[in-house]
């Protein structure tokens, strides 16, 4: 489902994971992804929270791809995901 979702993204997992790490395009931020997907009801954790030593932190988001009731569910907040990324961090407002 994530794949299909992220199509033409950079999204990262392994077969048969729990979860995956999504890449931002240009211009988001991962803090301010995060944000706007927590309005839209949907926690993502910043890859930053991740993160060992001291190189650069890449600007990606890591989803949790089973903290949903069913596949449904998830369909329907992965593509909302989508919705936030294509609509960019200054069109987001108009999606509130």
């Amino acid at each position: 489902i994530a794949n299909q979702v992220f199509a033409g993204l950079h999204l990262q997992s392994q077969p048969g994971s729990f979860h995956a790490y999504l890449y931002l395009p240009e211009p988001w931020r991962r803090e301010e992804f995060a944000s706007a997907c927590l309005q839209s009801g949907i926690r993502v954790v910043t890859a930053a929270t991740f993160a060992v030593g001291r190189d650069p932190v890449p600007h990606a988001v890591r989803l949790s791809l089973t903290a949903v009731r069913d596949r449904n569910q998830l369909a329907r907040h992965l593509t909302t995901l989508r919705t936030i990324i294509d609509a960019g961090p200054h069109g987001r407002r108009l999606l509130l």
